[in-house]
């Protein structure tokens, strides 16, 4: 594909991620001659549709059906790009990119009923816009609420759970409210106590959420558990379990949790195990 659409190569080198939307596999190829999107037939790889000029970001993009219709959301390398997922028409766009050159935009948008949320580093900031029939309506914008990485925020109740900062001795977990931009909490302590035990600061890090929780995955290894609530930042529990850098976050299937490094993958048993009376 780099060949066939002349793509350039990113500061970071080449690592869009694809999205599946029915018989299609839609990509920000990130080409020229309006190829910045392109969509592929899963069967046989040929072309079906190209479209827009923007660049190539490392965000995945998702497929949503917002005020009953099929939407494909991307966060390119330039802003926002809304298509129609079979045809490739243009439907929404808005630059927010940054203009340093070495910067990139990897966390995914985040999708709440017709709200798109995009933050990124690299003096880019947040902002939320509504997807409304007659166009975007920006319903706020602060460049300072949330700086997200490469980790993609979390929704839950009226609030995002996200990574704030650009550089490891930066970065701290935050809440956010979605429909305001209002920074609830910032974990700001170098430091952070868990029980009885003062640990350092898990730095920059991936994370999901189940039964109320964020499981998180820090870069230097380091798995921690942070009760998800918009009052304050409160982690429960913190172990080591690889070296570090770890810039995957964690996956959880049926009790599994999967964490892997650059070198190796491990599986830890989080199933209730039954009390032996």
């Amino acid at each position: 594909m780099s060949q066939d659409f002349g793509v350039e190569q990113g500061f970071f080198g080449v690592g869009t991620a694809p999205v599946i939307e029915g018989n299609l596999v839609l990509l920000n190829v990130g080409g020229t001659d309006g190829s910045g999107v392109v969509a592929f037939d899963t069967g046989t790889g040929e072309t079906v549709w190209k479209a827009s000029d923007d660049s190539a970001s490392y965000s995945t993009p998702i497929v949503a059906t917002v005020n009953g219709e099929r939407l494909a959301i991307f966060y390119t390398g330039d802003g926002l790009l809304v298509l129609e997922p079979e045809t490739g028409k243009v439907r929404y766009r808005y630059p927010f990119r940054s203009r340093i050159r070495e910067s990139a935009i990897a966390a995914s948008p985040v999708l709440v009923d017709d709200v798109v949320f995009l933050s990124a580093t690299y003096q880019i900031g947040a902002v939320a816009l509504r997807l409304t029939p007659t166009g975007l309506e920006e319903v706020w914008k602060d460049e300072k609420a949330l700086q997200t990485h490469w980790a993609t925020s979390i929704y839950h109740e009226g609030y995002l759970y996200g990574m704030h900062g650009r550089h490891e001795g930066q970065a701290r977990f935050r809440c956010v409210d979605f429909k305001t931009g209002e920074v609830m909490w910032t974990a700001e302590d170098d430091y952070s106590r868990v029980g009885n035990t003062i640990t350092q600061r898990l730095g920059r890090a991936s994370f999901i959420m189940a039964d109320g929780h964020l499981i998180a995955m820090g870069e230097g290894g380091e798995l921690a558990l942070i009760e998800v609530s918009p009052e304050r930042h409160i982690e429960k529990a913190r172990a080591k379990y690889m070296d570090g850098p770890v810039y995957t976050p964690p996956i959880l299937a049926h009790g599994l949790l999967y964490i892997r490094n650059e070198r190796e993958l491990k599986c830890l048993d989080l199933r209730v195990k039954p009390v032996t009376p």
